[in-house]
Parts: C-alpha cells; structure tokens; sequence
C-alpha cells in the first residue's frame, strides 16, 4: 500500500508477486532466507507494475515552492506512525514511489535510479520534494 494508493491494486500486485513465487519455486536455491526470496520476488513485482504504467517521474509535475519549513518539537511528538503513512498516501504518486524506494525500503538513488529507469537527480528531486511536502502537512496538521 506504500507504493499504490488503490487497494485492489496492491491486491492485484500482491496477487502476481505470489504467483511468481509459486512459479518459481523449484528455482529457490536455499541460500539465504525463504522469507527475503519471497519479499524480493514481490517487491520486483510492484517495480515491475509501476514500470508497466509508464508513470512519468519527470521533476516538472508539480510546482513546489522553495520555502524552508520548520516543525515544532511538540509537532513530532504528537505524530503516529498511522498518521505518517496517511501522510505518505497524500504524496504524489512518484515522489511516493522514490521516497519508499529511499527512506522507508533502503535503496540508493542509484539503485532507484536504475529500477525506474530515471535519473540519479530525479530520484534525489523526488526525495525532496516529498520531504519538502511531508514538512508542510506536518507543520499545518500537527503543530498546536
């Protein structure tokens, strides 16, 4: 649900990524965990889904403002991690994507970069701008 905003389909994604599994499965080679292999498989499935849509993450789709936001300490104190993932929903799809992709799953924009088919400096543009946009939701929902 972190990288597509429609249950049905992350169900759908979910769905294909198992079916991969158990295509597959004579092809596990029992090195590492059983566990990590399912979670790569079905990871490579959404990268897969999201690549098929053809999304554009090109920097210029949305127009940002440069401004620097502050967050009050009380703000963070009174943010729950249900409240950071509505906010995550909220992001534009792409800079969603790269910024799971970045602070949530790991990856190096090198990484991203290469799994999206973008650039090393739209992967850090995205990281950016979503952080830039989760600074703004917090500072108006959650200051008092």
């Amino acid at each position: 649900m972190r990288y597509v905003k429609n249950r049905d389909d992350a169900m759908s994604i979910l769905n294909q990524g198992f079916l991969k599994v158990f295509q597959n499965l004579d092809k596990y080679a029992f090195n590492g965990s059983f566990d990590g292999w399912i979670y790569r498989i079905v990871y490579n499935s959404i990268i897969d889904q999201l690549r098929s849509r053809n999304r554009d993450f090109k920097t210029s789709e949305i127009d940002y403002n440069a401004l620097e936001v502050s967050i009050e300490a009380n703000s963070i104190q009174n943010l729950y991690i249900e409240d950071l993932l509505k906010l995550l929903d909220e992001l534009p799809e792409s800079s969603r994507v790269v910024f799971n992709m970045f602070a949530i799953e790991g990856f190096k924009h090198e990484e991203i970069a290469e799994q999206l088919n973008i650039s090393t400096g739209t992967s850090k543009w995205h990281v950016n701008a979503a952080r830039t946009l989760l600074k703004e939701m917090i500072a108006k929902r959650f200051q008092s």
